[in-house]
């Protein structure tokens, strides 16, 4: 029986630990790599077809946006982006 009691309670504080990282730290966030440039990181974070572009992005996220610097930029060659899950704004 303690055992049981113990277990449960561990997995209270996980729970309440990860809503709490969630709540204070935002959303989670990813760098892509797979732009090559042609689109801002803006465009690229808000994905096409319904998903994020070359599905890069956690099957999970319903949508992301831009978070890194030069969000709007196009470089005209390979670029990292960092994207952030946005669920309430959908791929494009």
């Amino acid at each position: 029986m303690n055992k049981i009691i113990i277990i449960v309670v561990v997995l209270l504080l996980v729970l309440v630990a990860g809503g709490y990282y969630f709540f204070f730290m935002g959303n989670p966030q990813q760098t892509v790599t797979g732009n090559n440039g042609s689109v801002s990181c803006s465009t690229y974070c808000a994905g096409t077809g319904g998903k994020s572009w070359n599905n890069e992005l956690p099957e999970e996220w319903l949508g992301a946006k831009c978070v890194g610097a030069n969000c709007y930029i196009v470089k005209g060659h390979q670029v990292d982006c960092l994207c952030e899950r946005s669920d309430s704004t959908p791929y494009n």
